[in-house]
């Protein structure tokens, strides 16, 4: 046994995939999403900076 054989996520030839809409559509939505909680994320750390700030400053 080789280590290649090992290898789970094997790469498709371009031949045998076909772009459709519907994985585009799935593709954006997962992007708008990471970015909602990637904003989500950092309005939360800024809040939380703010009240540290508030904290350590008076």
């Amino acid at each position: 046994m080789t280590f290649r054989q090992l290898d789970i996520y094997r790469k498709v030839p371009k031949d045998l995939t076909q772009p459709m809409y519907t994985g585009a559509f799935i593709s954006i939505l997962c992007c708008v999403f990471i970015l909602f909680l990637f904003l989500s994320e950092l309005t939360g750390l800024i809040g939380w900076l703010h009240v540290v700030g508030h904290i350590f400053h008076t």
